[in-house]
């Protein structure tokens, strides 16, 4: 395990600390910051404090997905069928429409696009 800053890192996959250090440093030496993406899901406690947080960081290429809308913040894409009324959050985007479905709930945004194109994500 290593720290950066006050995210714990989990190193599952490495022999040793160093073996996971010297791999991170390699990897950290590839990140292009100038193209980056940011995605972050409305889970697991999420507030909209904490949805304007991740609206003001410095990524030209981000998208906060939610059932909800939150005011004032322009990275924001709203799915109402994403709503898991069980748990009062927004659902497991990566699960599958229906059993039987190809498609899953992350299928209604676009990808394509926001990956391709302009990147940040305005709704």
């Amino acid at each position: 395990m290593g720290l950066l800053g006050d995210v714990k890192l989990h190193f599952v996959h490495y022999p040793s600390f160093e073996v996971a250090r010297q791999k991170w440093i390699a990897r950290v030496k590839r990140v292009d910051l100038n193209n980056c993406c940011a995605i972050m899901i409305d889970r697991d406690g999420c507030t909209p404090k904490m949805a304007k947080s991740f609206d003001a960081l410095p990524f030209e290429r981000k998208v906060f997905l939610t059932y909800r809308p939150i005011e004032d913040c322009s990275s924001v894409f709203v799915e109402p069928s994403w709503l898991d009324s069980g748990s009062c959050q927004t659902a497991d985007i990566c699960a599958f429409l229906t059993p039987i479905s190809a498609r899953r709930k992350l299928d209604s945004f676009d990808w394509v696009n926001f990956f391709n194109e302009a990147g940040k994500y305005c709704g």
